[in-house]
């Protein structure tokens, strides 16, 4: 155990790259940075269901005013994305659900 050797991000990020699975590097980074990228009060009513592969970012509510104030909110959150993770978000989709 003792000779383990410490794992970088990078290190981590060309494994999956490798692997073909970069894409979940891009949702950890997502995940990690939610909560500061929402603000406490948002990131209760609001996640990350799914990055797909064309750059669109699937966001699940469970509160239908939040939605609402989301669906306005698009580019706040898109600014927001670009300014805390590397990962390329070109779009956001909202949709409805109880959890």
């Amino acid at each position: 155990m003792d000779r383990l050797k410490k794992v970088s991000e990078k290190d981590v990020s060309q494994v999956l790259q490798y692997l073909g699975l970069s894409h979940y590097q891009s949702m950890i980074q997502l995940l990690t940075a939610w909560e500061k990228i929402t603000g406490g009060r948002l990131a209760s009513h609001v996640r990350v269901a799914d990055l797909k592969k064309d750059g669109t970012l699937l966001l699940e509510v469970n509160d239908s005013t939040w939605l609402t104030e989301l669906r306005f909110m698009r580019k706040e959150l898109l600014e927001k994305i670009r300014n805390e993770t590397d990962v390329e978000v070109k779009k956001i989709e909202l949709r409805f659900k109880n959890f």
